[in-house]
């Protein structure tokens, strides 16, 4: 894992999440929040880092094992990511080699005031988590980062280096690549609109399928039909000539 205790590089920018379309539909964007201060205490190999980004774009730079990736994944697991983003099998693994406990607390500038969130991990593999300081559910802090459009499980807005192959093989998949993408940029009206039109592609598609059946049937009682009245019509001689 990245190393380094204290050997960090800070960086003047943040990880604010954003996405496209201003309240109302004004088709701006909007930052609904954005981190202001990230603290890890026995979390990987650092034994009590903070970091502080700045209101824009964050560039961490510095050599292999460094702990860039470390910062990274305090993120996801801060604001109560799965450690089945970062790839890992177990919480605990986290946790600094030698403690029993660690943690990640992430501040938050949002325009309802500061979020403060922190995650205390157990060498066990269990997590405890607590919102402004009071005790809260896994739940109540996924529901914080949904209702603030930050989505972990999405490539195309959050990416570890964990998932560079996973997003490589996503972006062979182009309507799977572009879900991920609309959901990252896209106002939530133009992704229910998407959704009603792949509805709407279904349903065109189930009744053109009905259609052909319908038409193939057709032609078969059409041609049983032709037989038929070839048979009456013979019949219809035999009896003449009789």
């Amino acid at each position: 894992g990245d190393g380094g205790g204290e050997s960090l590089v800070k960086s003047e920018g943040s990880a604010s999440k954003r996405h496209a379309g201003g309240a109302g539909g004004s088709g701006g964007e909007e930052v609904k929040a954005t981190i202001a201060k990230i603290r890890m205490r026995n979390f990987l190999a650092y034994e009590d880092v903070e970091v502080e980004p700045g209101p824009e774009l964050n560039l961490i730079v510095g050599p292999n094992g460094s702990g860039k990736s470390t910062i990274v994944a305090a993120i996801c697991m801060g604001l109560g990511g799965s450690i089945k983003i970062m790839d890992r099998s177990s919480e605990g693994g986290f946790v600094r080699r030698g403690q029993d406990h660690g943690s990640v607390e992430i501040w938050l500038n949002q325009k309802g005031g500061e979020m403060h969130i922190r995650r205390d991990i157990s060498h066990s593999g269990s997590s405890t988590y607590h919102m402004n300081g009071k005790a809260k559910n896994k739940s109540d802090v996924t529901k914080f980062t949904r209702d603030n459009n930050i989505m972990l499980d999405n490539l195309c807005h959050f990416m570890p280096q964990e998932k560079v192959q996973t997003f490589s093989t996503t972006a062979g998949k182009p309507e799977e690549m572009l879900e991920q993408v609309q959901k990252a940029v896209c106002p939530e009206a133009m992704l229910k609109l998407h959704q009603d039109l792949k509805e709407e592609q279904k349903k065109g598609s189930t009744i053109l399928s009905d259609h052909e059946a319908a038409s193939k049937l057709l032609k078969e009682q059409k041609e049983k039909e032709a037989k038929l009245a070839d048979e009456v019509e013979r019949f219809e001689k035999l009896a003449d000539e009789a």
